[in-house]
């Protein structure tokens, strides 16, 4: 059964959120009747024309001396290849910034990254546009400062680019587990993205604080702590959060070509996580995937944005949001369609 807890260990331990009177009085059924309709652009809406295996021209000789999450090419063939990613939990910075109960926990994020970079092998002259059926089915943790490797293998296929990551996972040892799974869309080109400025709540903004050690499940480090405020309503919420340089996350890795703006994913993962927790009883949750995600632009070091998320749906299993993440003119950065937070049992 789910402990309860008083007001004031909520407020000190749903991910650093101040969630002010004025944002919770917006819970209440009585202000259904003031909230209009919630529209998110979709990926239909935006218009993105995915590309064909057929429109593929032959790949040259792949070269993975820009892409800073590929260390080796494992294998390689007409339609596929795999790839290795050495992961240092003492010396990469998305490790050290991303800690479960303490430990390095490869954060989804660069997970879909090291995917990412693997699948743009086989889709030479093209630009990564996003995933469909993405599936976090297992973490990789780290039980020492030794190295791990984790695999990615792409495929593809006249679905797309499927993709597999595989490593240790959890429990570690020599048997390789399924981490990651999904299918990667590239474009011939970046089109323009769709304009859905995120506008200011009813109530106001609160200043948001991620957590310290002591209560934290999940600890993130500067490199990951880009929301700065938020507001939570009954229907979802809105955060603002301050870009960082994409390639920052890679630290000393040689390579600059990073493909997904990964920081502000994590942010957005944090906001829908933190709703989770302070709207739906003290539920602890971690990322398990999302059905689309579209990707248009990596924003600028120091950018302003801002993100948008709306529960779609929640049982004991966990719970389901779209979002979309924009910059400070108000275009998509990115738009997440039934990303889901799976339920944790509270650590006591």
């Amino acid at each position: 059964a789910m402990a309860s807890y008083s007001d004031d260990y909520l407020r000190e331990v749903a991910a650093g959120a101040e969630v002010a009177l004025a944002s919770l009085l917006a819970h209440r059924p009585s202000a259904a009747a003031t909230m209009g309709p919630i529209t998110h652009p979709t990926t239909a809406t935006a218009a993105i024309t995915v590309t064909s295996r057929s429109a593929i021209p032959s790949r040259p000789e792949l070269d993975i001396s820009d892409l800073p999450m590929i260390d080796a090419i494992v294998a390689a063939g007409e339609a596929q290849v795999t790839t290795r990613s050495v992961l240092r939990p003492t010396v990469d910075i998305f490790l050290r910034d991303h800690l479960l109960h303490n430990k390095p926990f490869l954060p989804a994020v660069v997970s879909s990254e090291i995917l990412a970079e693997a699948a743009s092998l086989l889709a030479p002259g093209c630009m990564f546009a996003g995933f469909r059926g993405l599936e976090f089915l297992q973490g990789q943790a780290f039980a020492s400062d030794e190295p791990l490797a984790v695999e990615a293998t792409v495929t593809r296929t006249q679905r797309g680019w499927e993709c597999e990551l595989t490593g240790s996972g959890v429990m570690g040892g020599e048997a390789k587990s399924v981490l990651v799974r999904g299918i990667a869309d590239f474009v011939p080109a970046v089109g323009e993205a769709p304009r859905q400025p995120v506008d200011n709540p009813s109530f106001r903004w609160n200043t948001f604080s991620y957590e310290e050690r002591g209560y934290a499940l999940v600890l993130h480090g500067t490199s990951l702590r880009l929301v700065n405020e938020i507001a939570l309503q009954r229907d979802g919420g809105r955060t603002k959060l301050t870009a960082r340089d994409p390639r920052e996350l890679a630290g000393d890795r040689r390579g600059r070509r990073w493909l997904m703006p990964s920081a502000l994913l994590d942010g957005c993962f944090v906001s829908c996580g933190t709703y989770t927790y302070v709207m739906l009883d003290g539920r602890y949750g971690l990322p398990r995937g999302m059905e689309n995600l579209r990707i248009f632009a990596l924003p600028t070091a120091g950018e302003s944005c801002r993100c948008r998320f709306t529960l779609r749906e929640e049982n004991a299993s966990g719970s389901w949001y779209d979002f979309h993440l924009v910059d400070s003119a108000g275009r998509c950065v990115a738009i997440a369609e039934r990303y889901q937070v799976a339920n944790l049992t509270r650590r006591k």
